[in-house]
């Protein structure tokens, strides 16, 4: 699928062993951000890694994953309405580091 106009990237990066979360401010009255994709990775094997997701219509997302890259595409699906977007990477322990990107736009539907 094509990505759609007006995609948007926000980033974060972890200190070692910490988890690291992407917010993406409420998107205002009227308006949704969806959710286009999530990039994450670690800096090594991590003793504990997955993605979670808060703000999203229904039933959010949440994803094992060891060192990475991973990509998860998803195409849009829909945040609630005047919600802000949080995008969390779990804590890897030690001293790897983790980074997670945040594909989105944001439409008034």
């Amino acid at each position: 699928m094509t990505p759609p106009y007006g995609l948007r990237c926000a980033s974060g990066t972890s200190a070692g062993g910490a988890s690291v979360a992407v917010t993406i401010a409420a998107a205002g009255a009227g308006s949704r951000h969806y959710l286009w994709a999530v990039t994450a990775s670690y800096s090594a094997a991590p003793t504990g890694g997955g993605i979670a997701t808060t703000g999203l219509v229904g039933d959010e997302i949440a994803l094992d994953m060891g060192v990475g890259p991973e990509h998860v595409p998803l195409n849009g699906v829909p945040c609630d309405l005047n919600t802000a977007l949080v995008v969390t990477l779990s804590a890897p322990g030690g001293a790897v580091v983790g980074k997670v990107n945040v594909f989105y736009v944001t439409r008034t539907p």
